[in-house]
């Protein structure tokens, strides 16, 4: 394959192909007599630099999740990833950008988590975001934790129980390694 120039109806061809295909190698198949290589060469050398479809389009995740805010109302990010089987990372960049456009809100805050998190819980629609609540600190939680302990008999007995099973695991170990080492 020698050199040869590009004609205007390829390079009419190589811009429409650009706009709809998703690989360079998909682009390339409508020009038999040049290399994928070249193909993308000459796009990037006309001014085509990454294919619009490239990636998959993130617009076939928002109607997925518009549909499931609107059915089932309000949720944090969790809910919708485990509804709509869309993974959690992708759910939050598709709700953060559509809350930049104003199509989604926070409506409320889920309750707080041990760590101090609260959590967004996005509603489908305009509206204004629920102000958020103050971080709680690590000795406020773990206050409210001891207390539900102290409270809870359940948690208590399943806490002493794994005082008590870490103890003896301890003591068989310590056993163990004596045993092995004196025996030497």
């Amino acid at each position: 394959m020698g050199h040869r120039s590009w004609t205007p109806e390829e390079k009419q061809l190589l811009l429409e192909k650009w706009k709809t295909c998703r690989t360079w190698k998909e682009v390339s198949t409508f020009f038999p007599d040049r290399t994928p290589n070249g193909v993308k060469q000459k796009a990037v050398e006309l001014g085509y630099e990454g294919l619009p479809n490239l990636k998959r389009p993130s617009g076939t995740n928002w109607p997925v999740i518009m549909a499931a805010l609107k059915t089932r109302g309000p949720m944090h990010t969790i809910e919708i990833s485990s509804y709509t089987g869309i993974p959690r990372s992708t759910v939050m960049k598709v709700i953060k950008a559509a809350h930049a456009r104003g199509e989604v809100y926070i409506s409320a805050w889920g309750s707080n988590a041990v760590s101090g998190y609260w959590p967004r819980i996005w509603a489908y629609g305009v509206g204004d975001d629920a102000p958020r609540p103050r971080a709680i600190s690590r000795k406020i939680s773990w206050t409210r934790r001891s207390e539900k302990i102290k409270h809870s008999p359940e948690i208590k007995m399943k806490r002493n129980a794994q005082a008590r099973r870490r103890y003896w695991d301890k003591k068989r170990a310590e056993k163990m390694i004596t045993s092995v080492f004196n025996a030497a």
